[in-house]
């Protein structure tokens, strides 16, 4: 058989997303974050974390443990490696993941095999497509790592910003939430506070992340920033878009 046409061409004619590539400031955009990222990388330099940090984050111990909140039927992105099957892991290898993670980390770098997502494009009630973005599952380990610490500086920015979070959870559902709200505004009205309320479609919201932008704002809001260099590599990283059986070329986010 023939080469396989270009991914673009190929999803396009099944109309699962012709806008792959041909964005005239794809690239202007691109090096424009990645510089921004690189600066970001020298001011984390001057404050490296502990060893000890390090430690506390990524033991082996606390890899096992992370690797077990994991649920067995848990998807596997481009490695196929079950997030949960890591924690039979024999300790010697846990030991070696553990230098990796701490390595990710002090060096603000992320290992090739670890930069390719996959987006499964799944089809919406009423037309069109949704994707959900499958990162491999050691990076899906080393993120959530951090859940603890990042739940604390979740609670840290709203204590003291005042600002309104996304209470959603499992078993909730919008009519819940919208109550809590309305029951919000009635008691700043009770008590003559000043108050607003912002109805906010987030529709393609994270197609038009400006990395410049949320690297400022993150950093004014004490965002860690060796953890914002490699969140920002992952965003930036090529992803593959699948789709039953088949699967695009790696294209790079549009920013």
């Amino acid at each position: 058989p023939g080469a396989a046409p270009p991914a673009r061409d190929r999803f396009a004619r099944r109309g699962l997303g012709a806008n792959l590539g041909g964005n005239e400031h794809l690239t202007a955009n691109w090096m424009t974050a990645v510089g921004a990222v690189q600066a970001l990388r020298q001011r984390a330099q001057r404050t490296p974390r502990s060893e000890a940090d390090l430690e506390r984050l990524f033991s082996p111990q606390r890899i096992r443990e992370v690797a077990l909140t994991f649920a067995r039927t848990t998807g596997t992105g481009v490695d196929a490696l079950a997030p949960r099957d890591v924690a039979d892991l024999p300790r010697a290898a846990l030991l070696e993941l553990s230098e990796l993670f701490k390595g990710i980390l002090r060096g603000m770098a992320l290992p090739t095999s670890q930069m390719l997502s996959l987006l499964h494009l799944l089809a919406k009630k009423n037309g069109g497509f949704r994707t959900i973005a499958v990162l491999p599952s050691l990076m899906r380990i080393w993120t959530r790592c951090f859940q603890e610490d990042l739940r604390g500086w979740d609670n840290a920015v709203v204590a003291t910003h005042e600002w309104a979070t996304d209470t959603a959870a499992p078993g909730m559902n919008s009519r819940v939430e919208a109550r809590e709200r309305q029951l919000e505004l009635e008691i700043h009205s009770w008590l003559g506070t000043p108050f607003g309320q912002l109805l906010w479609d987030l529709k393609t919201f994270y197609d038009s992340i400006q990395i410049p932008v949320l690297i400022a704002t993150a950093e004014d809001l004490d965002f860690p920033r060796d953890l914002l260099v490699v969140v920002c590599l992952l965003h930036l990283s090529p992803r593959a878009i699948t789709h039953g059986e088949q699967a695009a070329e790696p294209i790079l986010v549009v920013v």
